[in-house]
């Protein structure tokens, strides 16, 4: 056993972001088993053999995570620097300019050191929106002037909810697509001990997500607002149209009053998280610096940031807090999920405007203008800006210029509520596994070709329109959204389509695509190839 040191020569006035590092830093590691340093010399960042060269550079501090995943490279080449990797150990490999490592989290300092951990890791965590969904059925649904009001809430609250109508709701939605897609994932939110709080727990646990608090005891104690689980009435009208009322729409904000930071044991599960799940809801629940400490910690570590700004897009304007919030989130950002209303929210287009690209959504031309037109906001950093086009499906498009359009499979549609929550799950899922395929590819070398990016593009979305067309066939979302199992029936009947010239939705779904998604869908289960129902 031998300590050793990892050596970084930079130039005058320059650091890592969030390091603070002198001129020449030296940074002790663990004691662990592997070669000796190799000789410094000035001009050179060199790193021991511990285990793998990405485990000593992770071992920095925590805060440096991000400078070195995007920019160490960079800065220490405009300093002259050279970067020296030792050898390849435990399925790591290494060349002048190259790193790859196992397939876990790759960022995870606490998975890198202590390989045990790696079970206790989530590919994806969301942050907030926990809620119970009350189901009300009306035979009209009231304007939103009436709906939206305190009046109108507190005559619906004051009807007491038989067990048949409570469903979970909010991000529970998303996450138990998530997990029924083969996703492990958990929610940092605010859950009370009432008999609302435990019915959301226990639905929650059975169906293999985790919860943590989102604030501490102390604070839990102080504020009487977080003293009851959220709760959000649902109307529907048995033809398709849902709304909904709750303290969402009438306030006070933030619903949950003096969190300042996140509890330890969230923050911990945060910088563990491969993905982080953020839908515009949090602008309500929770106060600037809290969203920014949540985001910061897991982007920080490494996570991606899925950001779905839902139906608040529309309001965010309008208020300069959650303003800044909105601009906050799209900074770190690495995807954006939005329905075509909501990316024209996003660019501060008028109502008029809205309106008539929603009407006009079919037009494959409208979700690229819109695309671009968020991508070039100075606030966003989004790799993929994925617009939802309802029944007729999705279209994603890239940073890098790719683009791809997928049809929704044909479904009775029962109840839209949810569904655009539940095809995120599948939106995350695709990310991380391309995400995996290129950093697979450059360690042996190679580059991911563009053919396999727009294939792997392509499953995506047919996976998540059939994730979210699944979801459409039952009644109040919750434990009603897509199972896997009918996302396959979905998935096999547009291959027979396909074969029949039958399209789905206005973009349509190609029988590779279908087939692809059937086969990541499996993967992701541990099932065997092929697998259709």
């Amino acid at each position: 056993m031998q300590a050793t040191r990892l050596i970084g020569q930079l130039g005058a006035g320059s650091a890592f972001p969030g390091g603070g590092f002198s001129s020449q830093s030296h940074i002790q590691l663990p004691q662990l088993e592997g070669r000796r340093s190799l000789p410094s010399s000035p001009g050179h960042l060199v790193g021991a053999s511990v285990g793998s060269d990405y485990r000593a550079l992770c071992s920095m501090p925590r805060r440096t995570g991000r400078g070195l995943r995007r920019h160490v490279y960079a800065r220490l080449q405009r300093t002259g620097a050279r970067l020296v990797f030792c050898s390849s150990v435990q399925g790591c490999k290494f060349s002048s300019n190259r790193v790859s490592i196992p397939n876990i989290h790759p960022f995870s300092l606490n998975a890198l050191l202590n390989p045990d951990a790696r079970a206790e890791m989530m590919d994806v965590l969301a942050l907030g929106n926990l809620c119970i969904d009350i189901l009300s059925p009306v035979t009209t649904i009231p304007p939103p002037e009436v709906l939206k009001t305190e009046t109108f809430l507190s005559s619906l609250a004051a009807r007491a909810p038989s067990g048949n109508s409570l469903e979970v709701g909010g991000n529970c939605n998303f996450l138990i697509a998530a997990s029924r897609i083969g996703l492990r994932c958990g929610c940092v939110g605010h859950l009370c001990d009432d008999r609302y709080g435990a019915f959301l727990r226990k639905i929650l646990a059975d169906e293999g997500i985790s919860v943590y608090n989102l604030a501490s005891e102390d604070v839990l104690q102080a504020e009487s607002d977080m003293n009851r689980t959220l709760l959000c009435f649902v109307l529907t009208d048995g033809f398709g149209k849902h709304a909904f009322c709750s303290r969402y729409d009438t306030g006070p904000w933030p619903l949950l009053p003096g969190i300042k930071t996140i509890d330890h044991a969230a923050r911990i599960a945060l910088s563990q998280c491969s993905a982080i799940f953020v839908n515009g809801f949090v602008f309500d629940e929770m106060e600037t610096e809290a969203v920014h400490a949540a985001v910061r910690t897991a982007k920080d570590s490494g996570a991606v940031v899925i950001f779905d700004p839902g139906p608040r897009a529309l309001i965010v304007a309008k208020d300069a807090e959650r303003s800044i919030m909105l601009k906050q989130v799209l900074s770190f950002a690495d995807v954006i999920l939005a329905t075509v209303e909501e990316a024209a929210a996003l660019v501060d287009l008028d109502l008029e405007l809205r309106l008539e690209l929603t009407s006009g959504s079919k037009d494959p031309s409208l979700p690229k203008i819109l695309a671009e037109a968020i991508m070039n906001r100075p606030d966003c950093i989004a790799e993929w800006l994925v617009i939802k086009c309802g029944a007729d499906g999705a279209a994603l498009f890239t940073r890098d210029s790719l683009e791809m359009y997928v049809g929704s499979p044909s479904v009775n549609v029962v109840d839209t509520v949810g569904c655009g929550d539940s095809a995120a799950a599948a939106i995350v899922l695709g990310y991380l596994n391309i995400v995996m395929a290129k950093r697979k590819a450059m360690s042996e070398s190679e580059d991911l070709s563009k053919r396999r990016v727009l294939e792997m593009l392509e499953e995506t979305l047919a996976l998540a329109t059939a994730v979210g067309g699944a979801t459409a066939m039952s009644a109040g979302a919750g434990r009603n959204v897509a199972t896997a199992k009918l996302v396959r029936m979905l998935l096999s009947k547009s291959i027979r389509d396909s074969k029949q010239g039958q399209q789905a939705g206005s973009f349509g779904i190609s029988r590779q695509a279908a087939t692809g998604a059937i086969d990541v869908l499996g993967r992701s289960l541990g099932e065997p190839p092929n697998k259709l129902i």
